[in-house]
Formats: C-alpha cells, sequence, structure tokens
C-alpha cells in the first residue's frame, strides 16, 4: 500500500469514530434523563410548597383583617372568614402530609 492510501484510510477511520463520539455525546442518556427528571421533580413540589405556604400567609392576613374590622368573635360568625379558616386549614393540612 501507499503511503498516502494509508494516511487516507487512518484519517477517514479517525473522522468516523471522532463523529460517533460526537453524536453520542450530542444526545442525553437514559441515566442522565432519569436525573434530570427527578431533579424537576424536586423543583416542582418545593415551588407548589411555597405557593401553599404563600396562600395559607394570604389567607390569615385577610382573616385578621376580619378581625381587626368586625371583632373577633362576630368575625368567626361571617361566612367568608369561616371559608377563609377552612382554606388556610385544608391548606396546612396538605402542606404536613407533603413535609
Amino acid at each position: 500500500m501507499e503511503v498516502k492510501t494509508s494516511l487516507a484510510i487512518v484519517i477517514s477511520i479517525g473522522t468516523i469514530l471522532g463523529g460517533l463520539v460526537a453524536v453520542d455525546a450530542r444526545y442525553a442518556k437514559p441515566d442522565q434523563v432519569e436525573e434530570v427528571i427527578t431533579y424537576v421533580a424536586r423543583v416542582e413540589q418545593r415551588l407548589d410548597m411555597k405557593i401553599n405556604q404563600d396562600r395559607a400567609n394570604y389567607l390569615e392576613e385577610r382573616m385578621w383583617k376580619f378581625e381587626d374590622r368586625h371583632g373577633r368573635e362576630k368575625a368567626k360568625t361571617m361566612d367568608e372568614y369561616r371559608r377563609l379558616k377552612s382554606e388556610r386549614e385544608s391548606i396546612l393540612i396538605r402542606f404536613k402530609r407533603n413535609k
């Protein structure tokens, strides 16, 4: 074989192997995909907990406003106050269950 032919074969094989390595590195492997899915699920759970905690705090603030404006005893008899209290308690129960 000639030197040029041998060199061409070596370069071709190197190019093919380099292309295969590049294709393999470009796309995610199943274990990498699983890791990302797990990470996203944890972030989503933390975000849901934060949203629920913010909602519970907002409801508690509204309940305090009712108590300030109408007095504690009268506020407890109002439908809107009871609805706020019920919703806040259900959020806190879900929050404790997911913790």
